[in-house]
């Protein structure tokens, strides 16, 4: 079975992660790789190195006027967004489930 230290060693540090508990539908935590040693529980996590369930990457596409047009928010509306065609941008985040 992976360890979430395995599989973070084949991540880029500039990735995206959001880490569920297994059967939890809201992540714990939501960070960049990179970010997550500064993380106090990110760190207890790391320390742990529990065995990791379910992994996937997760692209969110929104239209930058989702308020005006009253779709539903992306999950991190204060993050200006890295790439912009037109009216959408996306977002890449890599999901990785725990035990």
């Amino acid at each position: 079975m992976m360890k979430l230290s395995d599989l973070f060693n084949v991540i880029d540090s500039s990735s995206r992660i959001r880490i569920f508990r297994n059967g939890e539908n809201e992540p714990f935590i939501t960070n960049y790789l990179s970010c997550l040693q500064y993380d106090g529980q990110a760190q207890a996590l790391l320390e742990r190195d529990p065995a990791v369930v379910y992994f996937r990457s997760h692209p969110e596409i929104q239209h930058r006027l989702y308020e005006e047009r009253g779709l539903l928010p992306p999950f991190e509306p204060e993050i200006t967004r890295q790439y912009e065609f037109s009216d959408l941008t996306i977002f890449l985040y890599y999901d990785v489930t725990i035990e």
